[in-house]
């Protein structure tokens, strides 16, 4: 079922709501079209230098950030990790793995006056998929 532009656009406000009827608290949501999805894996810089998938990942944001915002990003944070940034997507290479990477949500959220979710690349091959 794909929603319309109308419905899509309720999502992020409608989803939170009644969980946080039914469960008492609001979480934040990020969401994408099917074709925002489709577009993500071919934009994903890093392909060629992962050995391995596990060291792939994407931080999906909940707004485009300013010049000025990722200006502020130390792309050196986290040596050897690296971080590309397009549009709403954040992609990360983390050769050593996403749990020793200083390149958090929390970070990111900080540094860009968002809200952030990583996917690691697994599931975001299966988000493109389910969105096809």
């Amino acid at each position: 079922y794909q929603a319309t532009d109308q419905i899509a656009a309720l999502i992020p406000t409608l989803i939170p709501e009644a969980i946080l009827n039914r469960n008492g608290f609001r979480p934040p949501m990020i969401t994408r079209s099917a074709e925002e999805f489709r577009l993500v894996p071919g934009a994903n810089p890093f392909l060629h230098e992962a050995s391995d998938s596990k060291m792939l990942h994407v931080v999906f944001l909940d707004q485009e950030p300013t010049e000025r915002q990722l200006a502020a990003l130390a792309r050196e944070l986290s040596p050897p990790d690296e971080i590309s940034v397009n549009g709403r997507e954040i992609y990360l290479f983390c050769p050593n793995g996403i749990a020793h990477t200083k390149f958090t949500n929390a970070y990111f959220d900080r540094k860009l006056d968002t809200t952030s979710t990583i996917r690691n690349w697994n599931t975001v091959q299966r988000l493109v998929q389910m969105s096809s």
